[in-house]
């Protein structure tokens, strides 16, 4: 994102927060402009004012998307991270999308805003890494584990 389509974005997320409390944590939704929300910031009160920890990608489990994803397919923190799904860049650069069986976890998780985000890149598919098979492998494998 161009920085100042970022410095747009925040400005009009903090004028009019969207703020959720979502597991005793304050969370402000942060959507691009045309309305996808894309994560979180993670916020505390100190002192009469709202501090912002941290940035939360959608897909990070201190997310209600987040979590849903976890239960419904197990994926944990190290997963995500060795998966680099808690990264935008990942799906902006791979075949989740793409895959249809992977790409319904996500929804089902509430990702949509994430896909349908997507959907208004104009993103370059011959440099697509090609991981969301390894992936699904993966899940049926602790599907199997843990079933």
């Amino acid at each position: 994102m161009d920085p100042g389509w970022r410095n747009y974005n925040l400005n009009t997320n903090f004028l009019k927060p969207k703020v959720h409390l979502f597991n005793n944590k304050l969370l402000i939704e942060f959507t691009t402009a045309e309305g996808y929300k894309l994560g979180y910031f993670s916020a505390e009160a100190i002192e009469g004012m709202i501090v912002i920890k941290t940035f939360l990608f959608l897909t990070n489990g201190g997310t209600p998307e987040g979590q849903k994803l976890e239960k419904i397919c197990g994926l944990k923190k190290q997963d995500k991270k060795y998966w680099a799904i808690d990264k935008l860049s990942t799906f902006k650069n791979s075949d989740i999308a793409k895959t249809p069986e992977l790409k319904s976890l996500f929804l089902e998780a509430g990702c949509s805003d994430l896909f349908n985000y997507l959907d208004t890149l104009q993103l370059n598919q011959e440099n697509q890494k090609s991981q969301a098979r390894q992936i699904l492998e993966y899940i049926r494998l602790n599907d199997a584990v843990y079933a």
